[in-house]
């Protein structure tokens, strides 16, 4: 699984956590033998976050953590999602107008 998941790797003191995209994940084989199976007969199995992604697609960038053992075997996916959002949009003329000179610099 090591070499489909290269791009983002982290170091930890008990393997590493790459982070993918579910295309990524899809195209492994630990995924297609392990986890899409993996609670299968309960409502949130592994096609619960396809159909999250899938419909929910207002701004999110949805991604996964894979996360490896030292002998390089998945052992769990996380998946978690990112939303480029501006904070200050909402906090009024005031408070944008002092944040503007900092957002030129």
């Amino acid at each position: 699984m090591t070499d489909a998941f290269s791009s983002h790797r982290i170091e930890t003191a008990h393997g590493v956590v790459h982070v993918v995209t579910r295309r990524q994940i899809e195209a492994s084989d630990r995924w297609r033998h392990v986890f899409a199976r993996a609670f299968a007969d309960l409502r949130k199995d592994s096609r619960y976050y396809h159909i999250i992604e899938e419909t929910i697609s207002q701004g999110f960038e949805y991604q996964y953590f894979v996360l490896e053992d030292k002998a390089g075997e998945a052992r769990a996916i996380q998946p978690f999602f990112l939303l480029d959002q501006d904070l200050v949009a909402g906090a009024g003329l005031i408070v944008q107008k002092a944040v503007w000179p900092l957002r030129k610099l």
